[in-house]
């Protein structure tokens, strides 16, 4: 971190100790403003900034450039670079793997886009206004959220673009009910533990009745990029309103450095996905293995009917269980948001799927009918269709605006966002499907039948099937999708491609058939 002043201050974090430690190169800038991102092709971080501030900046010099090698800090001396004001009103930069330059988005009334080469600064054209930028190492792309402008008043702005090498590139993401609200001056980078982009905070409008102009306030949302759409992230705790924050991953240590400013620091940590799995028997036990940690269970309840279905939170801390007749239970840190236990049902309860945000999750009946809660989206359902087979299993898409449900025959359905990738409902099956799973970037699924057949659609890849002799009862993705796992009645765990084996209850007694599975 370079703190603005003459001289400049440079901190750095300790992540092992969880503090800040100042120090004292033997030559410092002296910038009262400044964007820094690490050059990673040449092992340096970049600071671009200036000695004055916005009132006092000039158009007609330079901002300065200073590199930072571990030790201390040197200038260098570009045959180009963005002028004074342009690098104080900078609002992104952030290295670019795929292209190796550093990014940076300037702005002096226009904003324009920056490459620095390790030598020199390249204008490289216009920019979105304002926005918050970060690499996405998955597509390969610089990816932009958001911006400001003021013009009669403060614009903000909710679309995203991404940075193709040569311009930027507008993105159908952003303007939704569902996505991100409009903001400027957020906080961004990649987790690759949650394996997305983790944006948090900025500032954002509020339109006050009695003016058609906004006035400004601090957000505390935490999103993900899933590649196509923004999804809210649920979290145990959050930093207050935020906007200008400096984000990065610490590699090291794993966790998300957020620096708000005033003396405060926060870390984003996630737990590591695809590392455990939760198990659910019949009578409500719940067993878990590897990283998931079992936090109660409904096993010494007088439950009306058997437990169904096992959905987790996005923290990995709680579950939900839900039983054939709508009842839900919460354990850990899962909400509860309502259960269809008082309503009449024509058909059993046959699953239960949390929201990719952890702030609601669907009921899904054997008829195809559908049940919300919280911020659970209603898509439509089979409710009033004649099926040949009921339905038996349910997978929401990765944005959370569709789903999938699966039919004993192998029928699919699809509502919302959800795709029609393929069905088994035309191949003659041995045994009937009992689970489906979507792959993490939504663009195919998988169906596995009781027998441990599997079935691949769209871009779920086909990794084989392990026979067994238990009926199989689920089928999960691997966290990059190359893999996955199915589950039987007996607590066995089946294991294809690069999906991890966290142990089975085969070894441990248990009470009742399992019939619900979560991976974390």
């Amino acid at each position: 971190m370079l703190i603005p002043g003459a001289p400049s201050q440079t901190w750095v974090f300790d992540g092992a100790a969880r503090r800040w430690r100042q120090l004292f190169p033997a030559t410092s800038p002296a910038l009262l403003g400044a964007r820094l991102a690490f050059d990673a092709a040449r092992g340096e971080i970049v600071a671009i900034g200036s000695q004055e501030d916005p009132d006092n900046c000039s158009t007609g010099s330079s901002g300065e450039t200073w590199l930072w090698d571990g030790t201390t800090w040197r200038q260098a001396h570009p045959v180009a670079a963005p002028d004074e004001c342009a690098t104080v009103g900078a609002t992104g930069m952030t290295y670019d793997a795929a292209r190796r330059q550093v990014l940076l988005v300037a702005d002096n009334s226009l904003s324009e886009t920056w490459l620095w080469n390790g030598v020199t600064w390249t204008d490289a054209g216009a920019a979105p206004s304002e926005p918050t930028t970060a690499y996405d190492p998955i597509s390969r792309r610089v990816i932009a959220f958001g911006g400001y402008f003021f013009w009669h008043g403060d614009n903000f702005y909710g679309d995203t673009s991404a940075w193709n090498g040569t311009k930027w590139v507008g993105l159908d993401a952003g303007g939704e009910p569902r996505d991100p609200q409009p903001r400027a001056f957020a906080s961004m980078t990649y987790d690759p533990v949650v394996r997305a982009l983790v944006m948090f905070g900025g500032l954002g409008p509020v339109y006050p009745t009695a003016s058609p102009y906004p006035t400004k306030h601090r957000l505390s949302d935490t999103w993900r990029w899933v590649g196509t759409h923004w999804v809210r992230m649920g979290t145990a705790t959050s930093p207050p309103p935020t906007a200008g924050a400096s984000f990065v991953y610490d590699t090291k240590d794993r966790a998300g450095i957020l620096a708000p400013g005033g003396g405060t620091t926060w870390l984003f940590t996630a737990a590591a996905a695809g590392r455990g799995y939760f198990l659910a028997e019949t009578n409500g036990t719940v067993v878990a293995f590897g990283n998931a940690v079992q936090v109660g269970d409904a096993h010494t309840l007088h439950l009306h009917q058997p437990i169904v279905g096992l959905a987790r939170t996005v923290t990995r801390k709680g579950y939900w269980l839900a039983a054939t007749d709508g009842g839900v239970f919460s354990y850990g840190d899962a909400p509860y948001y309502g259960s269809a236990g008082g309503m009449h049902l024509d058909q059993p309860i046959a699953a239960i799927a949390a929201t990719p945000s952890g702030h609601g999750y669907w009921l899904v009946a054997h008829d195809g009918g559908v049940f919300t809660f919280g911020d659970a989206g209603f898509f439509g359902s089979t409710g009033g269709t004649h099926l040949n087979q009921p339905i038996v299993a349910f997978a929401p898409t990765p944005t959370g605006d569709g789903y999938w449900l699966v039919a004993r025959d192998g029928g699919v359905f699809c509502f919302g966002d959800a795709h029609f990738y393929g069905s088994a409902a035309a191949t003659h099956l041995n045994q009937p499907v009992s689970g489906i799973a979507a792959t993490p970037r939504g663009n195919g699924y998988w169906l596995v039948t009781r027998d441990g057949g599997v079935f691949s659609y769209g871009g779920a890849p086909f990794e084989g099937a392990t026979p067994s002799a238990q009926p199989v009862i689920a089928i999960a993705s691997s966290p990059t999708g190359r893999g996955y796992t199915t589950f039987d009645a007996a607590g066995g765990a089946h294991f294809t491609g690069d999906a991890a084996n966290h142990g089975q209850m085969r070894t441990t007694p248990r009470h009742t058939d399992v019939v619900a599975a979560a991976t974390t």
